[in-house]
């Protein structure tokens, strides 16, 4: 078998120790899953008895899977290269696990669908094995790249590409993969598609002084098939495609996935935003985060746009209630009666009350609106529009409130093995610890809840609405850590437009992402200021007008 030639390499002991390592590694990733969503087990109700038991059945038969396909690459009694094994002895432990760390990398993908459980099984491997970041990051950026120029190199061939497709000849391929060298890699695939596999081998495993036989032989029939690097991108994006998304949007305007930079990386973000200024927006958003020598890291990186005119008029509401002179009162007002006399908005000033409510009309359509869109996604992701590979999803006001309906319908579904990390900023959802550990189940990294008690906007839109008593964009999700991480940025945000502005920083500075650019939040400061000097200009024409209309001093009395 392929593994056998492979891991000739490691010794007895570290096929050992690097077993019990996926083991144990295995173990804990299902404990903390386990611990976060349902904290106690003889508390659940039928309905979340049903989802725990279905989150055990799909993890256990994707850690069974794995533990096969590893057990067979690092048994012990698999007969050793005295050479290979004494050239990995001379290697320091660093190096070590460097080594194992990328041969795990393309083990997993050898599995044919790159889950979110896979990355975050590697992640936490290389970390365990004292890796830097950058180890992963690299090794996958490194493989992505190797993947496509070999499907290229195969589809610039049609004949080649029709052999591909022939069950009996990938076996074949398969089984000769065992014993390969680079020379026996050209002979088998007609010198098609092997410089890039050798090539790009060589460069994964740079500095180790390690044949191409240990990647070629890890990654299997993935190497020699196009339909499978294919389904494993997502089809390069075309799945992403306004025509191939039409299906799963029906009744929903606008909706698309917009390529930010993609250049076929092994994992993907997507990013959801909650108002826009103007259409570009949509866009526009998630722009600072492709910037610096580590954008990489995010993979492929999307923005998800709908209904855009709807998110474009709520923006403008919100800037004429935070920017117009004349409603300077509404935020100290919102705050006092929120945190000192948190009591029923129908004790609150006539004026608050109908600032509330003109707002609250253009904030329910697009809140349904949002809802629509997270069925959606739901459905897109399922169908892998994505492809086989891990999503993260980063979203911040109305637009986390379309991921926290995704989760929930993957949720419903099973789908464990999709969606890494999520990030939800500013988010009008409720806090029930219920929705939040179901919505758990299916984050397999960091699922983080970012708020502002100081976000008068969301007060002022939950008040005068009675929408729900607690928004999690206000508070803390009550349950474990290793359930929700929150942060309160309270000192950062005080208007629900901030979160536009300061996501880069939140993410860099509260969040740990170190390897978003400093010069881009320096920027963003900028362009936040340029635009509230605009907006106050704007919404300040007729600052009388406003004065008269909303009056402070009336009350509901």
């Amino acid at each position: 078998m392929a593994e056998k030639q492979l891991i000739s390499l490691f010794d007895d002991e570290y096929c050992t120790k690097y077993t019990i390592l996926i083991a144990s590694t295995l173990g804990r990733m299902k404990e903390t899953r386990d611990s976060s969503f349902y904290e106690n087990e003889h508390q659940l109700s039928e309905e979340e008895r049903k989802e725990w038991e279905l989150f055990h059945e799909k993890y256990d038969e994707w850690a069974i899977t794995v533990v096969k396909r590893t057990g067979n690459a690092l048994d012990p009694s698999t007969p050793k290269d005295a050479a290979e094994v004494k050239k990995f002895k001379s290697f320091s432990e660093a190096e070590k696990g460097e080594c194992f760390v990328k041969c795990l990398l393309l083990l997993l993908i050898s599995l044919e669908d790159y889950s979110s459980n896979s990355r975050q099984l590697l992640y936490l491997i290389s970390k365990e094995l004292n890796q830097p970041e950058e180890v992963p990051h690299k090794a996958e950026f490194i493989t992505s790249s190797m993947l496509i120029e070999t499907f290229e190199k195969i589809e610039s061939n049609e004949k080649w590409y029709e052999l591909s497709k022939s069950q009996q000849l990938r076996k074949r391929i398969t089984m000769g993969l065992a014993g390969i060298t680079g020379g026996a890699l050209i002979g088998i695939t007609g010198g098609l598609a092997a410089p890039f596999v050798v090539s790009g081998l060589g460069v994964l495993f740079a500095g180790l002084g390690l044949g191409t036989v240990v990647g070629a032989s890890y990654l299997g029939a993935v190497i020699t098939s196009a339909p499978m690097i294919t389904a494993l991108f997502g089809g390069f994006g075309a799945k992403m495609s306004m025509n191939q998304v039409h299906e799963i949007s029906r009744g929903i305007r606008d909706f698309e996935f917009i390529p930010l930079d993609v250049s076929s990386n092994l994992s993907m973000t997507i990013g959801v935003a909650g108002w826009l200024e103007s259409p570009q927006d949509a866009a526009d958003t998630w722009y600072p985060l492709t910037f610096g020598d580590k954008s990489y890291y995010w993979g492929d990186l999307y923005a998800l746009k709908f209904e855009v005119q709807a998110f474009v008029d709520l923006g403008k509401v919100i800037s004429r209630i935070l920017f117009t002179t004349g409603l300077g009162w509404v935020q100290d007002e919102v705050l006092k009666r929120t945190i000192l006399a948190p009591l029923s908005a129908a004790l609150w000033p006539l004026g608050l009350l109908r600032i509330g409510n003109i707002l609250g009309n253009s904030w329910r359509v697009v809140f349904n609106l949002s809802i629509k869109a997270g069925e959606a996604l739901a459905n897109g992701l399922c169908m892998r529009a994505q492809g086989k590979r891990p999503v993260t999803l980063i979203g911040f006001s109305l637009g986390s409130r379309t991921i926290f309906e995704c989760l929930l319908k993957l949720a419903d579904r099973g789908e464990i093995g999709i969606v890494e990390n999520v990030i939800l900023m500013g988010t009008p959802a409720s806090t029930d610890p219920k929705l939040w550990r179901k919505m758990r189940s299916v984050v397999s990294g960091r699922f983080v809840n970012v708020y502002s008690k100081n976000d008068y906007v969301l007060q002022l839109v939950y008040k005068t609405n009675s929408i729900q008593a607690h928004a999690a964009g206000l508070e803390p999700i009550a349950v474990n850590s290793s359930c929700v991480e929150n942060f309160n940025v309270g000192d950062l945000i005080e208007g629900h437009l901030q979160y536009r502005w300061l996501l880069p920083k939140i993410l860099k500075e509260r969040l740990g992402y170190s390897h978003i650019s400093d010069k881009m939040i320096d920027e963003l400061q900028i362009q936040e200021k340029t635009f509230e000097q605009s907006q106050r200009e704007l919404f300040n024409e007729d600052t009388k007008e406003q004065e008269v209309i909303f009056d402070a001093s009336e009350t509901s009395e």
